[in-house]
């Protein structure tokens, strides 16, 4: 079998659900060949796939083991398995999985990918660097893993890797014009005659999807921004937002209506009767706020403190609802969620050892999700004595940072200017309700407070965290960390004022910003 695939027109109507997104349509049918006597490892292998993909990775589980029991030579069995594991957060799971894929059959292509980047969750980078390369001996004309490679490259700063690494993927495929977006990421501009800017030009020429227009328009924009024509960025940056509003515009109304479910179901009162029957490990320190709040920075602070481990972005507890039912499709706890002390004890031990997997020894280990600030009712119930750290910016460039980040579809308000000033409105209010029902449990830090006075503000977040002084969190620049968000570069300088009031730069043209 080995992953190939079937010319059953019945499966081939699979595949065409699959690509629509209708799930359950795709896993009925399968459903119904396997019980009809047509078990194979395919067929479970596409099963899973449709689960994966329906976000129902636990359920994925079986049919992929399923799939390599039927055919244990079956790799893409494997990688299916891998990924599914991956995005449950088990990562030493998914890369024993895939260190048994590489002893007992011939590995396909992605699943040297899907280890490499396991690897570099787990912060094992030189050996996804390595895997991938390897896989270009076999396929030197792999668009995924030029573009694996670039971004590994990117984490660990090396930007001039990156851009040939991107420029290598361009080569071979000169339709993947998106990928220019990455490039000017990484690069600086001194002239409009510029020879990317002219590519770009060009690009955006020829683009036709959505997604591929707003790549190359960012890559235009940040040119324009780093030769300080804000006028023209502005133009590129909402012909950018606009192709991806379409594909995924944002309704604040379902947003006031999610936050205030949230707000009514976690009252004072429920936080203290659930909050007993939490852990009391005080392993985990939590940072959350608004993407781009500075929260890359506070962590990497804290991570250059001899007793705290930096884990990043992790999204363990989303997985762990979205395991047990919990979460609705949009990401918010749903009105109807409900603990006791038996769910709040398995949903801590369960995250507690999915914490540890990055780092045994720390005292404290940094998650940092941004907007986890939804969920910080029931992170207070699983960890009443965790730290909670609340990262703080001025709305109009927190706003403007969110609308130059190419965050694809992932944030709809972020597309839009007065979306993302609305969003961050229902932000704050939530934030309220948070320091009210849980007085003294959260910290807030200010960008700019840092920004003024390092010295104090990072002494005030130590002893919050009841960590002793160190002068390596003054020195934060130089602890040697990967930094896997936008704000990678930036956490490897010393502190910068730049940044502070820099949407007034923009103000004239993007006159939403002052509303």
């Amino acid at each position: 079998m080995n992953g190939q695939t079937l010319s059953n027109p019945a499966v081939e109507r699979v595949q065409q659900l699959i690509s629509a997104r209708q799930f359950d349509r795709a896993e009925a049918l399968l459903s119904e060949f396997i019980n009809g006597g047509n078990a194979s490892a395919q067929l479970y292998y596409q099963l899973g796939v449709t689960k994966a993909m329906s976000g129902r990775q636990h359920h994925a589980l079986q049919d992929f083991r399923r799939a390599i029991s039927m055919d244990p030579a079956f790799s893409e069995g494997y990688n299916g398995l891998a990924l599914a594991l991956f995005e449950l957060g088990e990562l030493v799971a998914a890369n024993d999985v895939c260190e048994q894929a590489f002893t007992l059959s011939k590995p396909c292509i992605k699943l040297y990918s899907s280890w490499a980047k396991i690897l570099q969750r787990m912060n094992r980078l030189d050996k996804a660097k390595d895997l991938l390369e390897k896989a270009l001996l076999i396929q030197p004309n792999n668009l995924t893993l030029w573009c694996n490679l670039a971004a590994i490259a990117g984490e660990l700063n090396d930007k001039q890797t990156a851009i040939a690494c991107f420029q290598r993927a361009l080569q071979i495929y000169p339709g993947l014009v998106d990928v220019h977006g990455s490039i000017a990421e990484h690069r600086d501009y001194t002239s409009v005659e510029d020879e990317h800017i002219k590519q770009m030009h060009l690009a955006l020429q020829k683009a036709v999807h959505p997604k591929v227009i707003a790549g190359v328009a960012f890559g235009l924009a940040r040119a324009y921004e780093k030769l300080a024509d804000y006028a023209t960025a502005t133009s590129y940056y909402r012909l950018a937002n606009g192709e991806l509003y379409k594909l995924a515009p944002y309704d604040h109304a379902q947003t006031e209506q999610q936050f205030s479910a949230i707000k009514n179901y976690f009252s004072q009162e429920k936080l203290q009767q659930l909050s007993q029957f939490g852990s009391t490990d005080d392993t985990p320190i939590f940072i959350v706020g608004m993407p781009r709040s500075g929260t890359s920075l506070v962590e990497q602070i804290l991570a250059s403190h001899s007793q705290v481990f930096g884990a990043g972005e992790l999204n363990h507890i989303k997985a762990l609802l979205l395991r047990d039912g919990d979460y609705l499709a949009d990401d918010f706890v749903s009105a109807q969620f409900d603990v006791g002390e038996e769910k709040l004890k398995t949903l801590a031990t369960d995250y507690l050892r999915l914490l540890r997997q990055y780092d045994r020894k720390s005292h404290h280990i940094v998650d940092k999700m941004p907007h986890n600030f939804r969920l910080l009712g029931l992170i207070r119930c699983l960890f009443p004595n965790a730290k909670i750290i609340h990262c703080q910016r001025n709305k109009q460039d927190v706003v403007l940072s969110n609308y130059k980040a190419n965050f694809a579809t992932n944030l709809r308000y972020a597309t839009d200017l007065t979306a993302a000033m609305q969003f961050y409105g229902a932000y704050e209010d939530l934030m309220a309700h948070w320091q009210n029902v849980m007085p003294n449990k959260i910290l807030s830090v200010k960008y700019e407070d840092l920004i003024k006075d390092q010295q104090a503000t990072t002494a005030q977040l130590l002893k919050f965290c009841n960590l002793p002084w160190q002068d390596d969190c003054l020195n934060f620049y130089q602890t040697q960390r990967t930094v896997a968000t936008a704000s990678a570069s930036q956490v490897k300088q010393p502190l910068y004022n730049s940044a502070v009031d820099y949407w007034k730069k923009f103000a004239v043209y993007m006159p939403e910003l002052q509303l």
